[in-house]
């Protein structure tokens, strides 16, 4: 069996490459050859380069949202018209969606975690230069927000019909009030314990 095996392999053609010719051309142009090992470098470079970006990339893809994304579909809503009312035509059309079975809540907003769009604000619980400042991403969201994205409170009161304010290019006020994440009221108080910090 084993010269059968043998025979078949002589009648095998395999390209024989004469490696030591090759190395010794290279050898005797060095600048040839030094041109070649900085492109190997160069491509090793950049591959490992975007590999880990891409791992990097996974990664955060990878990390919990906090929301409900299983169960959240995202709609977006336009007009073109000159008499176009986007406040009223948004309130009309989350009126109609709560109503719609299996619905459990819905929310308008310009953005929410991982969609590509937020806004990021720096956090003080004291304000100054040299205080403690926690950057956080924030959201635009009124009282259904909680529900619509399947948050729970932990801490604190969800938000009031008057405390919500209609946004526009000319009219940007901020809140007086906002709901943070646990995370951050942990940086933020720098204290485990945050909850009776944020009640009271």
């Amino acid at each position: 069996m084993n010269l059968n095996v043998k025979a078949h392999l002589n009648r095998l053609h395999f390209a024989r490459i004469a490696f030591r010719p090759m190395v010794s051309t290279l050898l005797r142009q060095k600048f040839a050859f030094t041109m070649l090992v900085l492109q190997i470098a160069l491509t090793l470079a950049v591959i490992s380069n975007g590999l880990f970006i891409v791992s990097q990339r996974l990664e955060i893809l990878q990390r919990p949202s906090g929301i409900d994304e299983p169960h959240i579909f995202v709609l977006t809503s336009s007009g073109f018209t000159e008499n176009f009312n986007p406040k009223a035509s948004i309130q009309s059309d989350l009126a109609q969606l709560r109503q719609m079975p299996n619905i459990i809540n819905a929310v308008a907003t310009y953005s929410f975690p991982f969609s590509g769009s937020s806004d990021w604000d720096e956090l003080q619980t004291v304000a100054g230069s040299d205080k403690n400042t926690i950057p956080a991403a924030s959201y635009k969201l009124d009282k259904h927000g909680i529900d619509a994205l399947g948050l729970s409170l932990i801490a604190g009161e969800n938000f009031t019909s008057s405390e919500v304010r209609w946004q526009t290019e000319s009219n940007k006020t901020f809140p007086s009030v906002v709901i943070i994440t646990s995370d951050v009221a942990t940086d933020l108080f720098n204290t485990s314990n945050w909850a009776s910090d944020v009640v009271n």
